[in-house]
């Protein structure tokens, strides 16, 4: 959490400030270069962004997962069938893009990344 109280001096003031954020290694980059043959979600995607920012300059956005997020992915990574994930509305899918393979163990965890993505 981020600390807004003024302080007196400079020095104080910068140890409160956190870390810029990184793209997740599984971050995806869209610019202007998409395919327009792309039939794909992400190619539509990619065509939507590209059609809309393009007339204003904006040559290329990059979607940056928070670090909390982040770090909840690499704490399920490569095991991800021993967590009880939240479905996205389909038959094997959840929240945190995995796909289901079997169902989970009994008394599971719930998985950390649909968690904080279950709004």
């Amino acid at each position: 959490m981020r600390d807004f109280t003024s302080r007196s001096n400079n020095d104080d003031a910068a140890s409160d400030q956190l870390p810029l954020s990184k793209p997740a290694d599984t971050g995806i980059v869209f610019d202007d270069a998409a395919s327009a043959d792309d039939l794909s979600a992400s190619g539509i995607l990619k065509k939507s962004i590209s059609d809309m920012a393009g007339p204003h300059g904006i040559r290329s956005i990059t979607f940056v997962e928070p670090q909390e997020i982040v770090d909840a992915r690499a704490h399920i990574r490569h095991r991800e069938n021993n967590f009880l994930h939240v479905t996205d509305g389909t038959p094997d899918g959840c929240l945190c893009g995995y796909r289901a393979q079997h169902a989970p163990p009994k008394r599971a965890p719930d998985c950390p990344v649909c968690q904080l993505l279950d709004c």
